[in-house]
């Protein structure tokens, strides 16, 4: 991890126009069995939104295709930012795609969820509408409270709601925040724009870990959402 001077504007104009060759060799060199084995997850979970990319014009099933490929695809970014020694936008990254597949599943059930005592809605109706309780920082609130009749597996939602506290963290300034900054766990000077920190391989682990272990479970949850909208 090279040095970068905050006070030099030529060093952080090249820190701008950085390629990240380097950077992104010594976390391949370090992490290339658990890479391979996430990417190949990922090709799983496209493999199954091709067959929601061949059905009908319905709206409701173009906008469950458009979640479920935000869900994707900001898993696959997160993993791309972790490379670049990016942990906060790593962590947002993963909220969203865990938000993307409760949007998702709540979009592909055609009739009322339950999102309050007494309260009901038909989402995708109130998700049209911009009605404020459709926001998506709501999602994982709802399919939790909706599981006996959303058709998604109840281990599955675990696995998904145990990260969720986690990833939220990287949305504010905090210690954790903080120490993604540092060089090395023990702490030191803040890094500036990024970097592969191999003193921290650990903590990449188990990032990527927590990453691949929710990649599995995407399918799944796809194949519940496929389900939910085939007889449109």
């Amino acid at each position: 991890m090279k040095p970068v001077d905050q006070r030099d504007v030529t060093a952080l104009i090249g820190e701008l126009h950085d390629n990240y060759r380097e950077t992104i060799t010594e976390f391949s060199n370090d992490h290339s069995e658990s890479i391979l084995n996430f990417c190949q997850l990922i090709t799983i979970s496209h493999e199954k939104l091709s067959f929601l990319e061949k059905v009908s014009e319905n709206e409701r099933i173009k906008l469950v295709g458009r979640f479920i490929f935000l869900a994707i695809d900001n898993v696959f970014l997160s993993v791309k930012f972790l490379s670049l020694g990016y942990f906060s936008q790593s962590g947002n990254s993963m909220r969203q795609s865990l938000e993307s597949v409760c949007m998702a599943i709540l979009i592909s059930y055609e009739d009322e969820i339950e999102i309050g005592k007494g309260k009901k809605i038909n989402f995708f109706d109130a998700y049209i509408k911009n009605y404020r309780n459709t926001r998506a920082h709501n999602s994982i609130r709802y399919v939790q409270r909706n599981i006996d009749v959303l058709g998604v597996q109840a281990q599955a939602v675990d696995t998904m709601l145990a990260g969720k506290e986690h990833y939220n963290n990287y949305s504010h300034p905090n210690m954790l925040t903080f120490a993604a900054r540092m060089i090395s766990t023990d702490g030191g000077p803040f890094v500036v724009g990024g970097g592969y920190d191999s003193d921290k391989i650990s903590t990449y682990e188990q990032e990527l870990k927590d990453r691949i272990k929710f990649a599995k479970t995407l399918p799944d949850f796809i194949c519940s959402i496929l389900n939910n909208v085939k007889h449109d």
